[in-house]
Parts: C-alpha cells; sequence; structure tokens
C-alpha cells in the first residue's frame, strides 16, 4: 500500500482548523477528492458527541459522483487511526 503525507501552514487557531477536519465536512476541505464524493458523507461509527468525530476508529463513508475505473457505484471508506486533539489526525482511505 502507497503513503502520501502533505503538510501546510494554515494562519488559523488549532481549534478552528480542528473543527474542519471532521469527516462530514470532507467536501469543504478536499478540493480534490472530497468534491466527488456526492451530497454527503455518512458516519458508520457511533457519533454521540462532536469529539466522537475525532476518535481513532470514528469512521465514514460515501459515494462517488463520478465512478472509479469500471465499478460505477463505488463506496469510498474513511478511518482515523491516530488522533491528538489540536495537532494531529491521521486516517486512512479505501
Amino acid at each position: 500500500m502507497g503513503r502520501i503525507e502533505k503538510s501546510i501552514v494554515i494562519n488559523a487557531p488549532p481549534e478552528k482548523v480542528w473543527e474542519m477536519l471532521a469527516f462530514d465536512r470532507i467536501q469543504e476541505w478536499d478540493k480534490g477528492y472530497g468534491e466527488g464524493l456526492g451530497e454527503r458523507v455518512e458516519y458508520t461509527s457511533e457519533v454521540h458527541t462532536p469529539k466522537d468525530k475525532f476518535r481513532v476508529g470514528a469512521t465514514v463513508q460515501g459515494t462517488p459522483n463520478t465512478p472509479f475505473g469500471d465499478t460505477k457505484h463505488h463506496i469510498c471508506r474513511f478511518e482515523i487511526i491516530e488522533s491528538l486533539e489540536h495537532e494531529k489526525i491521521k486516517f486512512r482511505a479505501w
């Protein structure tokens, strides 16, 4: 499996940036991939509080607007694999 890493500097308080990283806001922050995920991304793990969106093991899925290869209704899934509030978040996609 390949690995992609990217770092950027954002001139905003860490709390504001952290709020944007919730998966249900992916269409706002991932302008290449997120825009293609249709109307919404749904959490497939239980979310009872806003902090649950950022916990390790939180999962979401969405159906892309455009087909991937010969798969017409491919489902994209994401899972948080590391999370340190206001500092670092790592997820995998498949």
